[in-house]
């Protein structure tokens, strides 16, 4: 009995050895896969801060460039777009560093901390800042005499300050920096502020405004097609007269579709987020780390690809940015120079010559 005893004993002692090696290199398998997915995370939110700071950056200088985007809606641009700037420069290398050097993440709990105070900062800053852009869009267009009366650049000016001011408040007042190293494992919304907060900020201050928002602007677009709208008069097709004192109605219609459509590409990139966030406060079963993943590099893509939806949409800063990007090419356009080419002819015709210069010749 004893040589089976100590055959089944080195069978099991064998058999735990096998399992043990399984286990750890299942342990090891997991650890490298972790790893590669946590420096595919790094080089996606490295690519969304460098697009977000070059494109904002852009942005600034083309509005403090050029004399025909200074005017008072623009003032909201740039206060999106140092929000922005903000956001690529605080809240996105935080969450690189939770990907990249987990030890120091791990460490250090009041990293977590300011990556969720700043995150709710600055996504409250947007939300208000497009708030007030679609009531001046709203006033703008429907009452534009007291909107140019009383809607001065220094009171604007004021409107934004206003806006950051109150970002401020509500997003570290309600905070709670405890350095408590749970955090920094599970770095939610919902460790630094209440669960109650998470539900109000989601609610209040960032789908209400939304839901404000898209109702300004249908009242917009609604008041902006009045306009528009032509009569027969005599024969004649002229503007409506109600607004036939009104000179820029074609310009401001032009901006505040603009501005529907900055509203309307923010809730395509941050409701998926809100959403997760209430089911992930209310600790909703079946919540994957992928939709996690997801709905937070779409959060980020709104900043990144802000100065593109701006340059595609706005005529104006489309202009502006090609001067600063390609200035020799727009020196060529200015100045109807031919661009040379291999293997075409340079020289020039007398059709050519009357082409380009007719227009310097004395009309009879």
């Amino acid at each position: 009995m004893a040589p089976h005893g100590t055959v089944s004993s080195t069978m099991s002692s064998s058999t735990k050895g096998i399992l043990k090696s399984t286990a750890s290199d299942g342990e090891e398998l997991w650890d490298s896969v972790a790893n590669v997915g946590d420096t595919i995370n790094a080089i996606a939110f490295a690519i969304l801060i460098l697009f977000t700071a070059f494109g904002n950056l852009l942005i600034l200088a083309a509005v403090f460039k050029s004399k025909n985007l200074r005017f008072r809606t623009h003032y909201y641009i740039i206060s999106l777009s140092l929000a922005n700037l903000l956001m690529a420069g605080v809240v996105m290398p935080l969450r690189v560093i939770s990907f990249v050097d987990k030890s120091t993440w791990l460490a250090k709990p009041e990293l977590c901390e300011t990556y969720g105070s700043f995150f709710v900062l600055f996504c409250t800053v947007t939300v208000y800042t497009l708030a007030a852009m679609s009531l001046d869009r709203y006033f703008s267009i429907s009452r534009y005499k007291w909107y140019q009366k009383f809607l001065t650049d220094f009171r604007t000016f004021g409107f934004i300050v206003l806006c950051w001011s109150f970002a401020v408040l509500v997003s570290f007042v309600f905070a709670n920096f405890d350095h408590n190293p749970a955090k920094s494992t599970d770095c939610k919304l919902s460790r630094t502020y209440t669960a109650a907060y998470v539900y109000a900020f989601v609610g209040i201050e960032v789908l209400t405004p939304v839901i404000f928002m898209l109702i300004l602007q249908w009242q917009v677009m609604k008041t902006a097609a009045s306009h528009l709208l032509t009569v027969d008069v005599s024969g004649r097709k002229i503007k409506n007269l109600d607004y036939a004192d009104f000179p820029s109605v074609a310009k401001e219609t032009t901006w505040s579709k603009i501005v529907v459509r900055i509203t309307l590409s923010f809730v395509i990139f941050w409701i998926p987020r809100c959403i997760f966030l209430l089911l992930d406060n209310s600790n909703t079963a079946g919540i994957h780390e992928v939709a996690d993943g997801l709905t937070e590099i779409m959060t980020y893509c709104f900043p990144a690809s802000f100065a593109l939806l701006l340059g595609y949409w706005s005529k104006e800063f489309k202009e502006e940015f090609m001067n600063m990007l390609c200035p020799y090419a727009c020196y060529q356009k200015s100045k109807d120079m031919k661009k040379y080419r291999m293997g075409e002819s340079n020289k020039i015709n007398p059709s050519m010559m009357y082409r380009k210069h007719s227009k310097n010749f004395a009309t009879s």
